[in-house]
């Protein structure tokens, strides 16, 4: 959003306004300064509503959550799957793209079953 002294004012007539209500909230909400006039006088300011933040309370787990000592060490091998070899980049033509290609239902048909 703008800082109050970058805003910039742009005043409509009435008639410029029903045409592009829905442009203009979303220039009111980006933070530009919209006026609305009626007879050449301005008679309303778009500005957003300031929407209200739901407070966390604080202490809500506590107790209930323990993270463990070793919580940001590195996972070992097993888990991971990867090895201290380089790893190389899969052929696009594989087995796995094959199957898959097999696996799609074709459009306008309803499954079986």
């Amino acid at each position: 959003m703008l800082a109050m002294s970058e805003r910039r004012q742009v005043t409509y007539n009435m008639h410029q306004a029903k045409t592009n209500l829905s442009r203009l909230v979303e220039s009111a909400c980006l933070g530009e300064d919209v006026v609305i006039a009626k007879d050449g006088e301005p008679a309303v300011r778009l500005v957003p509503v300031a929407r209200k933040r739901r407070q966390r309370p604080v202490g809500l787990y506590t107790g209930k959550i323990r993270i463990g000592d070793d919580f940001d060490a590195p996972l070992p091998e097993e888990l991971t799957g990867m090895s201290a070899e380089p790893v190389r980049a899969a052929s696009k033509r594989g087995p796995a793209r094959r199957a898959k290609r097999r696996a799609r239902i074709p459009r306008g048909r309803a499954p079986r079953g």
